[in-house]
């Protein structure tokens, strides 16, 4: 269920704080423009990519879509249920 993608924090100075889109509450829906869920969004995020790399995010803010789409990979997201290190 996408409900458990939800941000519930990130580490300060790290690569998704710093693209000042990611909100706590935000859900992750997409990766890359591919929809994630809990099963397959870790792999989704650390991909096949070097770290340093770029990886995009789609959350729904609001019932918005929005897509922060520049983030390092490096990222440490906290979830509700993972914390998330890439």
């Amino acid at each position: 269920m996408l409900n458990d993608l939800i941000i519930d924090s990130m580490v300060i100075g790290g690569p998704a704080y710093k693209c000042k889109q990611l909100d706590r509450g935000d859900k992750i829906i997409k990766v890359d423009g591919y929809e994630v869920d809990e099963n397959n969004f870790q792999a989704m995020l650390l991909g096949d990519d070097i770290p340093g790399s770029f990886v995009s995010l789609t959350v729904l803010k609001g019932g918005s879509e929005e897509v922060c789409p520049w983030i390092s990979r490096g990222v440490c997201i906290v979830l509700r249920w993972m914390l998330t290190c890439v």
